[in-house]
């Protein structure tokens, strides 16, 4: 299943990227190191489903509406 394996893919870069590198000292200072991956992940870093672009360059593109 498809979705399946987005949802892996997310889970094993969220490990991997955030918290197999970080020691949390309190909740506040997880929430923030989270909250500063979750920006850069659906801020900056491109992705291969929006070919290979970033969430916010892809946004600005013009709406093809046109279907074939």
């Amino acid at each position: 299943m498809p979705t399946q394996n987005t949802y892996e893919s997310f889970n094993g870069k969220f490990r991997d990227e955030c918290l197999s590198e970080h020691w949390f000292m309190s909740l506040h200072h997880a929430r923030q190191l989270i909250e500063a991956w979750r920006e850069d992940y659906n801020r900056e870093r491109p992705h291969s489903s929006l070919d290979y672009k970033t969430p916010k360059a892809f946004l600005t593109l013009p709406l093809n509406l046109s279907r074939g």
